[in-house]
């Protein structure tokens, strides 16, 4: 039985709870329900990741994660698994979330007018095990003070693998795709919709996600020429 919901459906769910949220929500949800033995996967685009089917099971091929993520706000329970407890901790900035995960950590090189870093986070298991963290950016209009946008870099250590990604339902009256892509820091995929988008490599046994409000920053590319750790 499939489990899946739809990947841009789920940004808005868990985004609700925070960035932990997000990223608890986002990869328990991706170790889903596994398919049956001949359930094969529509391609196999790389070691790293794997493209499904819009209503497609994760097959067998994908491995599960050594440390599920924990739950955050009731994020992690979107798989209908127990997930552990967890410890979330707000830091100052990447270079912070860098030295506690022990690997690199992403930031934009120079935000533009109105968008500031509002911080960072790192989310641990009951057992101090760090499983992964975020980076945040916010866009703020200057004379009202509202907040316009978001943009989060995740990082994380444990996934599943390859990484599942699915060529979602696009609403009626919107589009969306999902493709490879050579512009980001290593070759992965965006998931292109008309007000969001999400960016994925994988670096040195780290998953990383970008999740970016089109209005924010409407050019996918140009906003991966931004990113250095």
């Amino acid at each position: 039985m499939n489990t899946r919901i739809s990947r841009r459906r789920l940004f808005r769910v868990t985004a609700a709870a925070g960035s932990g949220g997000l990223l608890a929500g986002y990869l328990n949800r991706s170790v889903g329900t596994i398919g049956d033995i001949g359930t094969p996967p529509s391609a196999l685009a790389s070691s790293n990741f794997i493209i499904l089917a819009a209503n497609a099971d994760i097959p067998p091929i994908v491995q599960q994660p050594a440390v599920l993520w924990p739950r955050i706000c009731g994020a992690g329970d979107l798989i209908g698994v127990p997930p552990p407890a967890a410890e979330y901790q707000s830091l100052q900035g990447p270079d912070d979330l860098a030295s506690v995960a022990g690997c690199p950590a992403y930031r934009l090189s120079s935000p533009p007018s109105g968008v500031t870093l509002e911080g960072a986070s790192v989310t641990r298991t009951a057992t101090q095990v760090v499983v992964g963290g975020d980076v945040q950016y916010t866009w703020i209009d200057p004379p009202t003070g509202r907040k316009l946008g978001s943009l989060f870099i995740l990082l994380a250590k444990y996934y599943p693998s390859p990484f599942p990604l699915w060529e979602d339902d696009i609403p009626e009256g919107e589009t969306g795709l999902l493709q490879a892509v050579s512009y980001l820091p290593m070759p992965g995929y965006i998931h292109l919709w008309d007000t969001e988008y999400q960016l994925y490599w994988i670096e040195d046994g780290v998953l990383y996600i970008v999740f970016a409000d089109r209005a924010m920053y409407p050019d996918p590319e140009a906003t991966a020429a931004l990113l250095v750790t």
